[in-house]
């Protein structure tokens, strides 16, 4: 499985770096791609939504960081959101 839009690619990249800059702050300790866990991820993605993120962004987020890492972590697992429609608002003017 792999990733067939240029899209699709930049917006995982630049959730990959978020992540990565993450683990860089809160956990010195780990120093290889192994060491990371599901508990890991579900920790960063909830921290995302305590921040005020989206449930479409944090979703993203959860399907990058389980494609890099070959984990399978689900929106029950990590407690997050589900998407709605009435909570979308727009980033942009009309």
């Amino acid at each position: 499985m792999g990733i067939h839009s240029y899209k699709t690619y930049s917006a995982y990249k630049q959730t990959s770096m978020a992540f990565i800059k993450y683990m860089r702050n809160e956990y010195l300790e780990i120093k290889d791609v192994a060491d990371i866990k599901s508990e890991h991820v579900i920790e960063y993605l909830q921290k995302r939504q305590n921040e005020g993120n989206s449930s479409y962004t944090i979703s993203k987020d959860m399907a990058a960081l389980n494609k890099l890492l070959f984990l399978e972590v689900t929106k029950k697992e990590a407690e997050i959101k589900k998407r709605r429609y009435n909570d979308v608002t727009r980033s942009r003017l009309p």
